[in-house]
């Protein structure tokens, strides 16, 4: 589903991606002569669904990264932590965890969720915060 919404830009539910899958595994060899054709079919997907796949599949190629760290418990901490030092990035999303987790004093977890540009960015911005001196867990 995703290959065919990044590459072809057509949305087909997962069945109906199945022959394509097939073809990618080596499930199935095309045709020796002639043209190999794959009957797409199906755009009947859940928005919702096809939103979960196509983040999944970004935070597996490391163009989305989820990670928690602890920060000062002022409305800046999470935000020094991300964007005071390059490779500066904009968090897509940021949630505070103040239950379940080993805290200090005057301090709250912070799970954000950053687009990068690939794998590589993703590490980049990993390798700054632990130089700025904070703790980092993929999520």
């Amino acid at each position: 589903m995703v290959i065919l919404m990044e590459r072809a830009k057509l949305v087909v539910e997962g069945a109906g991606a199945v022959g394509v899958a097939a073809l990618l595994a080596g499930l199935v060899r095309p045709a020796a002569e002639g043209t190999t054709l794959v009957v797409l079919s199906g755009g009947n997907v859940d928005a919702g669904l096809l939103a979960l796949v196509a983040r999944r599949h970004e935070t597996a190629v490391g163009r989305r990264l989820r990670v928690f760290t602890r920060v000062v418990d002022r409305p800046v901490g999470w935000r020094r932590c991300c964007c005071a030092s390059p490779p500066r990035r904009q968090p897509a999303r940021v949630t505070h965890v103040r239950e379940a987790v080993d805290l200090q004093v005057r301090q709250t977890g912070v799970e954000l969720t950053l687009e990068t540009r690939g794998a590589e960015h993703a590490d980049a911005i990993i390798t700054a915060m632990l130089a700025g001196g904070y703790e980092v867990e993929r999520v």
